[in-house]
């Protein structure tokens, strides 16, 4: 399962080395939205379930998760890095900082989506991950 979200979620979003790395990102967001939207809020993210319920029962699923979501963090943080390389984000930019504010800004929104089973709680997240990205455009 955390192999298919790699393969199946991940690499297609980043695989184009030379596309627009904001827009990269705004496309994933929208993709995490929409899946939030077609499930009905339902189910949450598998990761962080799996995390939430085994990081304190065993060390072997606690590291492999930390892995998934190191991996995440290091795929968002290489596209802002292009980004910032290539002049259309801000020097001033962390790429690690940021891409793990979105990690964990979307595993929580998750979770608050499941939990409220209200749609407008990823809607409204989603939106302003998108305006927080816009703060690092070079202008």
């Amino acid at each position: 399962m955390l192999q298919a979200f790699v393969e199946r979620t991940l690499e297609p979003a980043f695989a184009d080395s030379v596309a627009d790395p904001v827009v990269q990102i705004q496309e994933f967001l929208d993709r995490v939205l929409d899946n939030q939207r077609q499930r009905s809020c339902i189910g949450g993210c598998p990761m962080g379930n799996l995390a939430s319920e085994l990081s304190d029962v065993h060390e072997g699923f606690r590291q492999r998760l930390a892995g998934m979501f190191l991996q995440w963090r290091v795929t968002l943080a290489e596209v802002l890095a292009r980004g910032r390389e290539s002049g259309r984000l801000r020097s001033g930019l962390d790429p690690a900082s940021a891409a793990q504010f979105l990690v964990a800004a979307l595993e929580g929104a998750i979770l608050l989506t499941k939990v409220t089973r209200d749609i407008s709680v990823m809607e409204r997240c989603v939106t302003e991950l998108k305006r927080h990205l816009t703060l690092y455009e070079a202008r």
